[in-house]
């Protein structure tokens, strides 16, 4: 072999370790790349779900139901029994005084369990008022647990499941504008497992 065969052969092989170098660049930039593609498709796709969700609990029903009566859904029998406004609720232990210019509209409902499994009490129904504007009101605690206590017969669950055949019945009072109740169209909403819309006046 002569002399300038040597330092040819070292080229190859530097050229060589060269080519084996930037396959794996690139097959590790291709990986990092996949891996990333994958995790955006996946955090792209649970995005969209969130916004689902949230889309589908904001949503309100068009079709609205008269407030007499009891009106079915999936899992429960639903009743609005009464509707009543108030100046202040509870008694001389424990009252709530409605803000001036409001009024408490207190709703008296409940709903019972027609499946045959248990229903946790954190799936249970819950209300809200909506406004004719579509604005949402949620109940007042304080003002609710104030009249619950002077009313006779509730048994509204704080934690334990529902079972199947049990009636839930609850009182929910809400702090609203005398002057915008005055206005036709307000409704309730009764977030179950379907949504019910009922009207109020």
């Amino acid at each position: 072999m002569s002399e300038t065969d040597v330092p040819q052969q070292s080229k190859k092989k530097k050229n060589g370790c060269m080519i084996a170098i930037i396959a794996i660049v690139v097959i590790a930039i291709l990986g990092i790349g996949g891996f990333l593609l994958v995790g955006g498709l996946f955090v792209t796709g649970a995005a969209v779900a969130v916004d689902q969700a949230i889309k589908e609990e904001n949503r309100i029903p068009e079709e609205i139901l008269p407030l007499d009566g009891s009106t079915q859904t999936g899992e429960y029998k639903i009743t609005v029994y009464q509707v009543q406004e108030f100046d202040s609720v509870g008694n001389e232990f424990y009252s709530e005084q409605a803000s001036e210019g409001a009024t408490f509209v207190a709703v008296l409902w409940g709903y019972k369990n027609t499946t045959s499994t248990p229903i946790s009490a954190f799936d249970a129904p819950r209300i809200e008022l909506i406004s004719p504007d579509l604005a949402r009101y949620d109940p007042a605690v304080g003002a609710s647990s104030a009249l619950a206590s002077t009313i006779d017969g509730l048994n509204q669950k704080a934690l334990s499941d529902i079972n199947p055949g049990i009636s839930v019945k609850t009182v929910d009072v809400f702090e609203v504008s005398q002057e915008l109740l005055l206005q036709p169209g307000w409704t309730l909403l009764i977030k179950a497992d379907e949504k019910v819309r009922m009207k109020l006046n």
